[in-house]
């Protein structure tokens, strides 16, 4: 092996070892991988990023612990304490100030015709712990989990998190829309750390060392169908709170909100408990687009 080649190797190693970029960041707005488009790559100044607005109708979601249904929109600063007399509240804290500089790269994935992923990847110019995190969304997801992904970053970690194939935390995105439930469900995870793995491995040099996932409630149930489904994706799990059983989760709470305004209340409980048949098979196919009576009711989803 020529002596140049030798050496070019060995450097890229070294850059991938001690965390240091082998290639600048805007260079990765050509990458090419399998369903993926990168549509942006840029470096974000240490302390100086910015979220952008949530979409109209974001699930509240993931706080720093991944995919809290009860945390702050995904996007919102969190609120500070209460101070001073009468109570007034203090000025919001910057969840970003203390971000070191690194690499910002969005991008959409496109398994199938119908799927619209958008994910993202932070990457740390310098002191990557060549680890990689993954984190969970919150409700119906629909949006980036921003404030999740910063102490993962500020902590030397490559961050990555996906809106899960939507915009927008309405679940009347998925009726009729298989392939968006299915995205949901699961595949928009996995994609994206597949993703995320080949783009931190064309920005250090190599790949991360270690992938871990983190999430909360959707999150939850995110990190054990990651599990279950997808075993060789992540080295450790954790799944706080885990919304799991999601499809008889869901409309036992359609059965709940009902209750007090319909007396159709047991053809309700019926799709809840799986039963076929007349109106009840209507709800099933019409406002939850998905198999109730199936495999996918299980933990899987």
């Amino acid at each position: 092996m020529p002596k140049f080649v030798l050496l070019s190797l060995l450097a890229v190693a070294l850059f991938a070892s001690q965390g240091f970029a082998a290639v600048p960041c805007e260079t990765l707005s050509t990458l090419t991988l399998p369903n993926t488009t990168i549509t942006m790559a840029q470096v974000v100044d240490a302390g100086k990023f910015v979220a952008p607005a949530p979409a109209r109708g974001a699930a509240p979601a993931a706080g720093a612990r991944g995919g809290n249904a009860d945390a702050p929109a995904n996007n919102a600063a969190p609120a500070g304490d209460r101070g001073g007399r009468g109570g007034q509240r203090g000025a919001a804290p910057n969840p970003y100030a203390n971000l070191p500089a690194f690499c910002r790269i969005a991008a959409t994935l496109r398994p199938t015709s119908d799927s619209d992923i958008k994910i993202e990847v932070w990457m740390p110019l310098t002191g990557w712990n060549n680890k990689l995190l993954a984190v969970g969304n919150g409700a119906w997801a629909g949006s980036i989990s921003y404030n999740a992904m910063a102490p993962g970053l500020a902590a030397g970690y490559v961050t990555t998190s996906t809106d899960t194939g939507h915009a927008g935390g309405q679940a009347a995105t998925f009726i009729d829309r298989p392939e968006k439930v299915t995205d949901f469900a699961y595949r928009a995870v996995h994609e994206m750390n597949v993703a995320a793995k080949g783009i931190s491995a064309a920005f250090y040099g190599g790949g991360p060392r270690l992938s871990y996932f983190q999430g909360c409630s959707t999150g939850g149930r995110q990190a054990l169908t990651a599990a279950q489904r997808y075993p060789l994706d992540f080295d450790g799990i954790i799944a706080g709170a885990t919304a799991a059983n999601a499809s008889r989760l869901v409309v036992a709470r359609v059965a709940r909100q009902q209750q007090g305004a319909t007396q159709a209340v047991p053809e309700v409980l019926q799709v809840a408990g799986c039963q076929r048949g007349g109106a009840a098979g209507a709800l099933d196919r019409r406002h939850v687009a998905g198999d109730l009576c199936g495999p996918e009711t299980s933990i899987r989803q």
